[in-house]
């Protein structure tokens, strides 16, 4: 809100160009052709760039790298998982394979009827919970149900029909639900020479059993694992099973990375493919912090570059524009001075309105007094002596007429001495007290007591003394003392006399107000003035010109080099950490994979073997072991099985038989066994349980071979124990498939027996069969806590530092292991760490010099800037001082408006009570005149108008400075609203029936609810006051939408405004055509402020028809 006040001069809407000057350097006296090559090569830039560049090729390198490493990884774990599951499926299916053949010779040699057949084998079933249901089916197509109420679909038994023309083996068929139970099985069958066609046993396989281990093997880098049947593409098995996918057509995953791997011998395909989530977690997330690390180192390295850039072009152009520096302090001094004119036109400006409105407000204000006075005197003459009180109401009148016309005067002289360029008077308060002594003129006598030297503004105090003198001097006192006194941390000047008189008389409230009229502080008590002396404000000294001190050294950069290269050295381990995790977690999943490898190969190697001798166990029980039909069958069946050299039988002494499979040479009288770990197992658990025993690996005592026996007890038909029926088994073949599998040489792959004796093992299986490891780490420390995991140990066996899997074959007593040494885990990462430690040095050493070599620039720049600033202080002296003559006009602006301010409160709140004064005496008078009898004299009632004109204008006046001093509080209101408030103001005001108000649908508008009342209170006073008076006065409202807010215009049917009105804004005291006694000319002053304090404008204008119109311009926010 701007108003009179800020004529004056405000400096926040100054802007000093002298303030924020900066030295004007232009570089054209270098050739152009230097500041080419200066732009164009920059050294600092240039190796910044580099050594990001050096950041971003080298991270690439890693991200490659490890990129390539996790895919391999991904691979070779999909290709382990994929031979694991092969060998299990392998595994199940010669064992099934070995037990239909075992049917099928039945059928062939007719042993047995099929109904008897399942009862028959009931025992080597229980090993294969599988399956369930074994069927014959006859090159006719004719099948027979073997004893166990199992029925083949007329599709299973369709496929298995077209089957038969093939030769003799195992077949597998697609996967099926059966309709009744909803089981999800395959059809395996075994096919063979049967009169004279051919024939097959078949039977159902149920494949949970195959999805459940198919879930063991899964590991989260894993997106899917599955088990397909390849000539029909039907899904067999699969992990995570999808909605319906069993015996559906399989559709190839879209994984990039995977192994798919046929089953020997079988219409089977084993499919793993690689989670890529899972796969590339690790390397994702590595990849993303060595972006951010990358992204800010790069982002300090191009900050410093950039710090160290700005630095040499400050200096190169503090350099070139030295020569210019004369030329451009001179313009900055001419704009100075020019400036300096200007705040001088301003202040002349303000200075001006101030005296015009000074004048205008001691005039408006003193012309009441004039009648008050003169009349006053009048009255007072006429009045006869005999009326003692009443003359002494009338003489106090006239003084208070006289003391508010001395205050008035000392207002208007008191604006007119303001100034910027006003001196500042320093006296000593000795002349300040004797000058008022003499300009009193007044007859008491006056002691002065002991006054100190001291110098004070002695502007305004001599007004204020004077005034004091006289109006101690009118109470009639004895005699005056003045003497001064030391208060707190200044001094105060005391006036007293033997005269009483009250704190509120006129005379004080008189004294007081004109010391606040010259910024002094009077109080008044007990008969005492006491005055505040200012001191006299010390000056301010230039400080002189020095040179510089020396700058300390530096070290911002290389501190901060050093933070980054320790946060990189940290982020780099961080990072190391974790990779070094990943390749561990890696070879654990690895060795993982491997180690259920070898578990599904032997355990599907052991339960076949088992179902080889328990099947030799029964023809041994019957008595049938002798004749030339079984040892064929067993010589066909070991030639599936590598594995066993030999099946050979001991009775219960321990005592070998001659009766081996295939046949060879024993020595005569056989071979003692009855020591072997096996046989005493066997004999031990003959009562028990009938199950294949597991004995120590031992070097065989017919040819002295590495041996590994399994054997199963015999016993007689009163269950005692008979003998065994055992197999010997060649452990190298073991410890060729485990060299197969082999992940690393010096971590190895092993068959150990649960007592820690090793059987087969790869690399060096010669050398470590039959050793014992059972005091090693892997049987004290981690069997004990599970039967399958991953392990940290040194190794017994070969003291290897290792990274080991090992799992527990249940129910055997074996454990299998595959391992990897830790130096081949983490060679990978070893190589990475070297060449990140050497990367992170090199880029440390050039970072480190990076900042040394910004750090000394800067410094030397530093040291220029100083000797430059000290050029620029001598040369630029008389800038600085117009630079000093500006602010202290500004702030002698400052100061000025802030006694505009002091002077308008005096206005408003001192002469408010002496004139409170002034019409209780006038009220008393006319009531003691009135007591009298008659009518009261005619000069009284000029007086009381006076009185009452001067009250009004000081009420207005008042509230003009109030609305002037108000901010606007916008917020949305309903302009109908408004106008009705203000209506019932004045039927309140002025009765009913004197204003009607004519108003279109008014918007809701964003104003201050309170002043937007004020303004139409104001203008429909006008209207009321300025009608027509046989009639109301009518007044029309209209409200448009005008740019950017709204235009409301009021029009009356009064006379309307005079031409002198039209030609200016509305000012106080401008008072309209007709003006009636109660008229102060502010009403419309007051509608401006409150217009501009809302960002709008008011004007005025005539209606085409009569009447005057405001028009007020609101903005819409």
């Amino acid at each position: 809100m701007r108003t009179f006040l800020d004529l004056a001069y405000s400096p926040k809407d100054h802007t000093d160009p002298l303030v924020n000057s900066q030295v004007i350097v232009s570089p054209q006296t270098a050739p152009a052709f230097m500041i080419v090559v200066r732009r164009l090569v920059r050294p600092v830039p240039l190796a910044a760039l580099m050594l990001a560049l050096c950041l971003c090729g080298l991270l690439t390198l890693h991200l490659w790298r490890s990129h390539l490493k996790a895919e391999a990884d991904a691979r070779l774990i999909t290709s382990t998982l994929g031979q694991a599951i092969e060998q299990h499926v392998v595994g199940q299916m010669r064992g099934i394979a070995t037990l239909l053949d075992e049917v099928a010779a039945m059928v062939a040699a007719q042993t047995h009827q099929p109904p008897d057949l399942v009862g028959h084998l009931g025992e080597r079933l229980a090993v294969f919970p599988e399956i369930t249901g074994l069927v014959l089916m006859h090159a006719n197509g004719d099948w027979v149900d073997l004893g166990s109420d199992e029925h083949l679909a007329p599709s299973q038994a369709q496929w298995l029909h077209d089957r038969l023309t093939g030769g003799a083996g195992l077949v597998i068929g697609p996967p099926h639900i059966q309709a009744g139970d909803g089981r999800r099985v395959q059809v395996v069958a075994w096919l063979f020479p049967h009169d004279g066609g051919t024939a097959a046993i078949a039977t159902k396989l149920d494949v949970v059993s195959l999805s459940a281990f198919l879930q063991t093997v899964l590991v989260p880098e894993t997106e899917m694992v599955a088990v397909v049947h390849r000539s029909s593409a039907k899904m067999v098995a699969s992990v995570p099973e999808h909605h319906g996918g069993f015996a559906q057509d399989f559709s190839r995953p879209q994984a990039a990375i995977g192994t798919v791997l046929p089953v020997e011998g079988l219409d089977l395909d084993v499919w793993v493919m690689a989670e890529s989530g899972g796969a590339f977690a690790l390397w994702q997330g590595n990849a993303v912090l060595g972006g951010v690390l990358l992204v800010l180192l790069c982002a300090a390295i191009l900050l410093w570059a950039r710090r160290g850039d700005a630095a040499w072009c400050h200096l190169t152009q503090a350099r070139d524009g030295l020569e210019n520096l004369v030329i451009s302090r001179g313009e900055e001094l001419r704009r100075a001075r020019a400036l300096l004119e200007q705040k001088v036109r301003q202040v002349s400006a303000a200075n001006r309105e101030m005296r015009r409105l000074s004048m205008v407000t001691a005039h408006h204000l003193q012309e009441p007094l004039r009648p008050l006075v003169s009349y006053s005197q009048i009255l007072l003459r006429r009045l006869p002596m005999e009326r003692p009180e009443a003359r002494a109401r009338l003489e106090r009148l006239v003084q208070g007429g006289k003391d508010l016309k001395t205050l008035l005067r000392g207002f208007q002289q008191r604006v007119a001495a303001l100034g910027i360029d006003a001196p500042t008077e320093t006296v000593d308060v000795r002349q300040l007290v004797q000058r008022a002594m003499v300009d009193a003129g007044i007859d008491a006598p006056i002691r002065l007591g002991t006054l100190p030297v001291l110098d004070v503004v002695g502007d305004g105090i001599p007004e204020v003394l004077i005034q004091v003198l006289k109006t101690l001097d009118g109470w009639r006192v004895a005699s005056i003392d003045v003497e001064a006194e030391l208060q707190g941390q200044g001094w105060v000047l005391c006036l007293s006399g033997d005269g009483v008189a009250d704190e509120a008389a006129v005379a004080v409230r008189v004294c007081q107000s004109l010391a606040g009229l010259n910024g002094l502080e009077l109080s008044y008590g007990e008969g005492r003035f006491t005055l505040a002396l200012p001191s006299s404000e010390p000056s301010v000294v230039d400080a002189p010109t020095e040179d510089p001190p020396p700058l300390p050294r530096q070290f911002t950069a290389r501190l901060q080099a050093l933070a980054l290269i320790g946060a990189l050295l940290v982020a780099m381990g961080w990072q190391m950490v974790r990779e070094r995790d990943s390749a561990i977690h890696a070879a654990q999943v690895l060795t993982l994979a491997v180690a259920n490898s070898i578990d599904q190969q032997i355990s599907g190697s052991l339960r076949g073997i088992d179902t080889v001798l328990s099947e030799a166990a029964a023809m041994v029980t019957r008595g049938e072991y002798l004749n030339r039909t079984f040892s064929v069958r067993m010589e066909g069946i070991l030639r599936a099985y590598p594995e066993i050299r030999h099946i050979s039988l001991a009775d219960a002494s321990g005592r070998m038989s001659t009766a081996v499979w295939p046949p060879r040479l024993v020595p005569g009288g056989g071979i003692d066994i009855s020591d072997r770990t096996y046989f005493l197992a066997a004999r031990a658990s003959a009562r028990e349980r009938q199950q294949m025993v597991v004995g120590d690996p031992a070097l065989g005592r017919i040819n002295s071979e590495r041996s590994l026996h399994v054997a199963r007890p015999l016993v007689d038909d009163k269950g005692d124990f008979a003998g065994i029926v055992y197999a010997s088994l060649d452990p190298d073949i073991y410890a060729h498939f485990l060299d197969r599998v082999l992940l690393d040489r010096d971590g190895g792959t092993a068959l150990i027996g649960a007592n820690g004796r090793m059987i087969a093992r790869a690399p060096a299986h010669v050398e470590k069969f039959g050793i014992d490891i059972s005091s090693s780490d892997l049987f004290t420390r981690w069997l004990p806590r599970a039967p399958m995991g991953t392990a940290h140990l040194i190794s017994k066996a070969d003291g290897n530092d290792k990274f080991l899997a090992y799992r527990l074959l249940s129910p055997y007593p074996l454990v299998v292991t595959s391992a990897v040494s830790r130096n081949r885990a983490l060679a990978q990462w070893q190589s990475g760490v070297n060449g990140a430690v050497l990367s992170v040095a090199v880029l440390s050493v050039a970072l480190f010099l990076l900042a040394w070599t910004a750090d000394r620039g800067m410094a030397r720049i530093r040291r220029r800037q100083g000797e430059l600033a000290v050029e620029v202080a001598h040369r630029t002296h008389g800038l600085e001082v117009a630079r000093a003559l500006s602010d202290v006009r500004a702030a002698s602006l400052d100061r000025l408006n802030g006694q505009l301010r002091d002077l308008l409160g005096v206005i408003t709140r001192d002469l408010q009570e002496p004139l409170t004064v002034l019409q209780d005496e006038a009220g008393r008078l006319a009531t003691d005149l009135g007591a009298q009898g008659g009518a009261n004299p005619e000069e009284l009632d000029y007086v009381v108008a006076a009185i009452t004109r001067l009250s009004a204008l000081l009420r207005d006046f008042q509230h003009f400075v109030a609305i002037t001093s108000m901010s606007a509080n916008a917020q949305k209101v309903d302009l109908g609203g408004l106008v009705r408030l203000a209506v019932d103001d004045m039927e309140r005001r002025f009765g009913p029936a004197v204003l009607l108000v004519e108003a279109d649908a008014l918007p809701i508008v964003c104003v201050d609810g309170g002043m937007m009342l004020e303004l139409l209170a104001q203008v429909f006073s006008n209207a009321v006051t300025y009608r027509r008076r046989s009639q109301a006065a009518l007044v029309r409202i209209h409200a448009q939408a005008a740019a950017g807010g709204w235009r409301l215009e009021i029009a009356d049917d009064g006379p309307g405004f005079s031409s002198e009105q039209l030609s200016h804004d509305p000012q106080v005291f401008d008072t309209g055509l007709g003006q009636t006694a109660d008229s102060t000319g502010i009403g419309l002053a007051i509608c401006r402020v409150i217009a501009q304090a809302h960002g709008g404008e008011l004007w005025l204008s005539n209606g085409a028809q009569g009447g005057a119109v405001v028009s007020i311009s609101l903005p819409e926010t």
